[in-house]
């Protein structure tokens, strides 16, 4: 017959065992109760005694509370046929090879999963900036990063970040001069946004800015071939999968937590873990895909020219503040190229880089199978009777310290001796 310490070597427990007495404690009631079935009275009061001058007191354990409840409610998740004894879920757990029977490769494994979730969170986050109107936050965390500058004399005129809902536009000061004369820059965008070098348009309001102002930046900004509303059409979209891929993280984040103890671990915990880390990163990968198809092929790359009209040209002559454009104007040139240069952004990079992070977490959650008593109907079995055994003779113990201590109490008030603070039976 397997004893008490057989099973305790053997079954991978789920939940930690319940509450115990001490040896000593177990000892001397066990053997109280034996002498109070041969009707030894005397030396029941001898055993009583040897557990009121034990150290430590017994606690009541029925099971209803404490370990015991989380105890008995994992058995029934060990047994269940819905979410952990089943075809599907019982061979999904046995996948992997690492970590089985070793804690300590489970950890370490898992702790990478956990690494590479933590630091995709925060990447996640920040990628979630470029969804704000602000012109700072969008600075910070554009998907995109531009510049129009004229190549001929390699000077910048404007720098352009764009977010997932908005473009912020930077006018470098003292340029206003040149971006009029490339008719990049009108009076009425200056009028609209307070004449400032920096502002924010919001994508619903693109197509609008363009009709009103033609010939200007954000005319330029946008491939001819495109409609101005293709980036307003897929914002919506691509901020969902955003929020939604960085929120599926924290589950993740527990998950690997739970999996790195084998007596948390389930089939059905390694299963909703594999599809939530998945959809994480399907979502990621959408927001990184859709918005370079969506949105970043609208905008143009092409290098342009653009006439110099001749009035434009004697402004920028008497200009002492644009002598490298005055030096090349003065060749008789009255052209000038316009350049686009597009490079992907802070936000854009990070949703990248937690795409990937999160292909090493779905590889942890799937390298470490779940333990044996998952699989395995006679280890639950043993389990729930040890768990079971062990709850009985709690609480028999319990129930004969209670009666030793009442007997105590009425054998001081026969010989006078009761101090008034004896237990009530």
């Amino acid at each position: 017959m397997m004893t008490e310490q057989d099973k305790d070597d053997n079954v991978d427990v789920l939940m930690p065992p319940p509450i115990s007495v001490s040896p000593n404690d177990e000892a001397a009631a066990k053997n109280d109760v034996k002498k109070k079935k041969d009707g030894n009275d005397s030396s029941s009061s001898s055993s009583s005694s040897s557990v009121k001058s034990s150290t430590t007191t017994p606690q009541k354990n029925s099971g209803t509370n404490g370990t015991g409840t989380a105890a008995a409610a994992n058995i029934e998740l060990l047994k269940s046929t819905t979410t952990n004894i089943n075809w599907f879920c019982d061979t999904f757990g046995r996948i992997g090879c690492f970590g089985h029977d070793d804690f300590y490769v489970r950890r370490r494994i898992l702790v990478w999963g956990l690494v590479a979730n933590c630091i995709s969170l925060v990447l996640s986050l920040i990628a979630c900036l470029s969804i704000s109107l602000n012109y700072s936050l969008i600075q910070f965390a554009a998907f995109t990063r531009g510049m129009i500058y004229l190549p001929n004399i390699d000077l910048p005129l404007t720098k352009i970040w764009i977010g997932l809902r908005g473009i912020a536009v930077y006018h470098y000061q003292g340029q206003e001069t040149l971006l009029n004369m490339t008719g990049l820059l009108t009076a009425s965008v200056s009028s609209i946004y307070g004449g400032e070098n920096y502002f924010v348009i919001n994508f619903n309001d693109l197509c609008d800015v363009i009709a009103d102002d033609t010939n200007q930046i954000v005319e330029s900004i946008i491939d001819p071939d495109n409609s101005c509303d293709t980036c307003a059409n897929a914002s919506n979209g691509l901020v969902t999968a955003v929020i939604v891929s960085t929120l599926l993280i924290l589950p993740n984040i527990t998950t690997d937590i739970l999996r790195m103890y084998p007596n948390y671990d389930l089939n059905c915990q390694k299963f909703f873990g594999s599809i939530i880390s998945l959809c994480s990163m399907l979502g990621s990968l959408y927001a990184w895909w859709g918005y370079a198809r969506s949105c970043y092929r609208t905008f143009n790359t092409e290098q342009e020219s653009t006439t110099i009209a001749t009035e434009s040209i004697l402004n920028v002559i008497n200009d002492g503040d644009n002598n490298p454009l005055m030096e090349y104007l003065n060749n008789n040139r009255t052209t000038i190229d316009v350049a686009f240069n597009w490079r992907a952004g802070t936000g854009l990079i990070c949703i990248a880089i937690a795409t990937f992070l999160k292909v090493i977490d779905i590889i942890a959650v799937w390298v470490i199978p779940t333990p044996d008593i998952v699989h395995k109907r006679q280890l639950q079995d043993e389990y729930e009777q040890l768990y079971n055994s062990n709850n009985e003779e709690n609480v028999d113990i319990d129930y004969e310290y209670d009666d030793e201590e009442c007997r105590d109490s009425e054998v001081g008030r026969e010989v006078g001796n009761d101090d008034g603070k004896g237990n009530e039976c």
